[in-house]
């Protein structure tokens, strides 16, 4: 999964130092996490959980949910470490 992490960072660099930098489309990273097995969709019958509103959304299921194949903690420490890696062994605002 660290492969996969360090390959949607280097894709969203890629994409902000393009000749034309700005921001990052948002359906382009989806399709680009999901490629690399980073988000996966899931068919739901009900909310997953009390803040979830893909019924609200999308109304009456079944609908497909997108989820996160990494927990939120090692996500956190993989995006450490590819800021600390991209500047140099320092985190920014650490």
């Amino acid at each position: 999964m660290s492969r996969a992490l360090a390959e949607f960072g280097r894709w969203c660099l890629d994409r902000m130092r393009s000749p034309a930098p700005g921001d990052i489309d948002g359906g382009e990273a989806q399709e680009e996490a999901e490629r690399l097995g980073l988000l996966v969709r899931v068919t739901c019958t009900e909310p997953c959980g009390e803040q979830c509103t893909c019924a609200e959304y999308h109304g009456e299921g079944p609908w497909e949910c997108l989820r996160p194949a990494i927990a939120d903690d090692d996500l956190d420490e993989a995006v450490d470490a590819a800021a600390a890696e991209e500047c140099h062994g320092e985190v920014p605002g650490a």
